[in-house]
């Protein structure tokens, strides 16, 4: 049967589709509310790509299972239904062409492929553990692509999407051009794509993009307003009682900086002190007991006191493996020039931690001395926000530069500046930094490369250092 794809859409999305046609754009950043049928249009785009214009396309996000549960369960489905209602077709299974199904998927959801032997390929950019990744990586890298599609890119850092760029070659049909597709719920204007799309800056070096690669950049905003008729009045209400920045976020689509904070209103960095001055220093890990994207992230963080502040020197953060996170333990234990002491919180030890930490340490040829913490630490809000908001505040905490733009660095930046009581946001980082904070802070260490030795004991009161 002869196929009508030109199914009914929202004014913005009939806007932006036809942006999307004109062929006088490569790169496009769509940003705004959630559910605002931003998704939605680009889906449809490119199933109308494979099957007018023959071309293979990339969709591609942080975890696979963020795609299960948001695109390949909802997005995807609405669309097929959409160009079945259209042909006044029951379902999107029943539709065939030349006697073959009009679309199906392949390898568990990893494909669809239409009947015309094209497809979309859906990709996770996170694997098992860092090999694991760098291999399901390297596929890609290998693949002519005619469209890439990278969703809520805030997750994403600039390195891997840099290399896609050079896999945007396959030959369209009528020399259609290829594009890099970019969308996300807005994020910090420190991430990579605020300094792309809108200050126009390169990434790593902050000089000026040249005029002709940003005349071929698109922008456009969805707001709720844009997708009425298709969100509940529920949901709606949910985001207007959310947190301030759940809000600025979801509801209202715009970008935030890191001093819109709820409680933690100013992030501190600056040039990390020699080794020398501190005193101290510590790693703490916050282990969540299941590996998958759905759950806490396993988070790991290198803490180091001087005489009057304390540094968040390194941090590592994974929504995965037990392998995983010693993956970061290690790259961060390597990191000073002296073994740090390490502290993992009992509680939520991985029923695999004994083994694969025994692998590991064997693979490594290293042995982690790591002791257990046991404290009761009462309620996590309290404690976070006690420990850590007077030592912001005060200029008590501090980041290293050097992570400032990298993955982790925007990743624990996040979770501060999103941490409230209202806030359904992650919050793993903020909670392993205040467990470390106040064991580091219970003592100042003198620290001699032969004799190390405890000389006084201190604590905080309203973010400063008092002597004992």
């Amino acid at each position: 049967m002869r196929i009508d794809l030109n199914i009914p859409l929202k004014e913005k999305q009939a806007y932006m589709y036809n942006m999307l046609m004109s062929r006088r754009y490569r790169e496009f950043l769509f940003y705004g509310a959630s559910r605002s049928g931003k998704t939605f249009v680009i889906v449809y785009f490119l199933i109308v790509q494979c099957i007018v214009y023959g071309a293979n396309c990339l969709v591609l996000r942080k975890t696979f299972q963020s795609l299960l549960d948001g695109m390949l369960s909802q997005t995807v489905p609405a669309v097929l239904k959409a160009i079945a209602t259209h042909n006044k077709l029951s379902s999107i299974d029943v539709l065939r062409v030349r006697g073959v199904k009009f679309c199906r998927y392949i390898n568990s959801k990893q494909s669809l492929i239409f009947y015309n032997g094209h497809y979309i390929k859906f990709f996770s950019m996170m694997g098992k553990n860092s090999k694991d990744a760098s291999s399901k990586y390297d596929t890609i890298l290998s693949t002519e692509w005619g469209h890439i599609f990278a969703d809520e890119i805030s997750e994403l850092t600039w390195q891997p999407i840099s290399k896609l760029y050079s896999r945007l070659c396959q030959l369209l049909k009528d020399d259609f051009p290829n594009y890099m597709l970019f969308a996300l719920n807005p994020s910090l204007k420190s991430h990579w794509n605020y300094k792309r799309f809108f200050k126009h800056e390169e990434i790593g070096t902050n000089k000026s993009l040249p005029k002709s690669i940003t005349d071929r950049f698109f922008v456009i905003k969805f707001s709720m307003g844009d997708n009425d008729g298709n969100i509940s009045s529920e949901y709606r209400a949910t985001l207007e009682n959310a947190s301030r920045m759940d809000r600025k976020r979801f509801l209202e689509g715009d970008y935030y900086d890191e001093s819109e904070g709820e409680i933690f209103t100013c992030i501190n960095w600056g040039k990390l002190p020699d080794w020398e001055s501190f005193r101290k220093l510590l790693i703490y890990i916050d282990p969540s007991a299941k590996d998958t994207a759905r759950n806490d992230y396993k988070a790991v963080v290198l803490l180091g006191i001087t005489n009057n502040s304390v540094w968040l020197i390194g941090v590592y953060a994974v929504q995965g493996s037990t392998y995983e996170m010693l993956e970061g333990l290690y790259d961060l234990y390597m990191m000073p020039p002296y073994p740090p002491d390490i502290v993992i919180e009992n509680k939520q030890i991985p029923f695999d931690f004994e083994d694969t930490i025994t692998a590991f340490e064997e693979e490594k040829g290293v042995i982690f001395p790591i002791e257990k913490d046991n404290r009761n630490n009462g309620n996590k809000f309290l404690n976070i926000e006690s420990t850590l908001e007077p030592m912001f505040r005060n200029h008590r905490f501090w980041f290293n530069e050097d992570m400032r733009d990298t993955e982790m660095g925007d990743l624990a930046v996040d979770q501060f500046i999103n941490f409230s009581y209202s806030s359904n946001e992650k919050d793993d980082i903020p909670d392993a930094v205040a467990k470390g904070t106040s064991l580091i802070n219970r003592y100042k260490i003198t620290h001699d490369t032969e004799n190390r030795k405890i000389s006084d004991i201190y604590c905080v009161v309203d973010g400063q250092l008092i002597k004992v």
